[in-house]
């Protein structure tokens, strides 16, 4: 029988505002004799390494400017150093909407390959979308539902039947394509906010063989509604934030900004400063999910795409 193992493992994620870098400590299966990859059998987090780098603001006519692979490139080699002086003995690097969507990818991708001497998996929408599931899983366990993600550039939707995602699509827009592309100043407006919600109701209604009615729970991973739960407690005065929200929690939010915006913005700077142009809009395409799927709370996963791509991929 074999030995079981333990060692570090670095996911780097490349996404449209950030550029994570996370390590974990690995519990290896027993080590197998026909050469295939051994399973993790377990994880544990041992740093989480956020810069905010707001990518997507490089990105221009559809490309990303040499400005943007040149700070990308330097922030991804400053995650790449700090892993290896951690100790990692395997760090592997994916990207997702910010990246996928590129007029430019096929060269942006080489360039920044070139400069990191590493390979970047570009994710698809759908790769994405069933990462989040298998990372969510890990952390909670429903049999029937749909598993929510709202990135930066996407929003990935993982449809759930008898503890499997049967389903998966991935909506081209999240909070922060919304802001760059609706938003004028800080935060939306009255009008700016409703272009958001349209636009992210016509991009649903253009998924023809999308499911029109979910059975089960709805659930969430990613920053996004991780910021919404953070905020709402903020304005509740608490120090902890809620395993759920519900879509009364996400009207208050909304509301709070129409009625004292000087309120919202000094919450939002205590809350979540790094996200704080990108709030209302997750909040908006979140309320337009619940709605149109007629759900009134959701749950939070603790788990999501990096340890999907950790479970899989690694």
């Amino acid at each position: 029988m074999g030995r079981q193992a333990r060692a570090k493992r670095g996911i780097i994620d490349l996404g449209s505002n950030t550029i994570r870098l996370v390590i974990y400590q690995v519990k290896l299966g027993e080590q197998r004799k026909d050469g295939k990859p051994e399973t993790i059998e377990d994880f544990k987090m041992l740093l989480n390494e956020k810069r905010v780098v707001g990518l997507s603001s490089y990105v221009e006519d559809g490309s990303l400017s040499p400005a943007g692979i040149e700070k990308a490139a330097d922030v991804l080699e400053r995650h790449i150093t700090l892993a290896a002086n951690m100790g990692c003995t395997d760090v592997r690097l994916f990207a997702t909407a910010v990246i996928r969507n590129l007029a430019n990818r096929k060269q942006a991708v080489q360039e920044l390959e070139r400069l990191i001497g590493k390979h970047i998996d570009v994710l698809t929408g759908n790769e994405e979308s069933h990462l989040g599931f298998i990372g969510a899983k890990r952390s909670a366990s429903f049999e029937n539902g749909l598993l929510v993600d709202i990135g930066g550039g996407s929003t990935e939707l993982a449809f759930i039947k008898d503890g499997k995602d049967c389903l998966n699509y991935s909506i081209d827009q999240g909070c922060v394509s919304s802001y760059a592309n609706f938003v004028r100043c800080i935060f939306p407006t009255e009008k700016e906010q409703k272009a958001i919600r349209n636009a992210f109701e016509a991009r649903l209604q253009a998924q023809e063989d999308l499911p029109h009615e979910v059975k089960g729970s709805m659930y969430c991973i990613g920053g996004s509604v991780r910021a919404i739960a953070k905020f709402h407690a903020r304005m509740l005065e608490s120090d902890k934030s809620s395993k759920s929200v519900t879509l009364d929690d996400v009207d208050r939010i909304l509301s709070l900004a129409k009625k004292d915006e000087g309120t919202f913005a000094h919450l939002a700077t205590k809350a979540v400063p790094d996200r704080i142009h990108t709030i209302l809009p997750g909040c908006i395409i979140l309320k337009t999910l619940m709605k149109h799927y007629d759900k009134s709370s959701l749950t939070i996963c603790k788990y999501g795409v990096r340890e999907g791509y950790l479970l899989s991929r690694l």
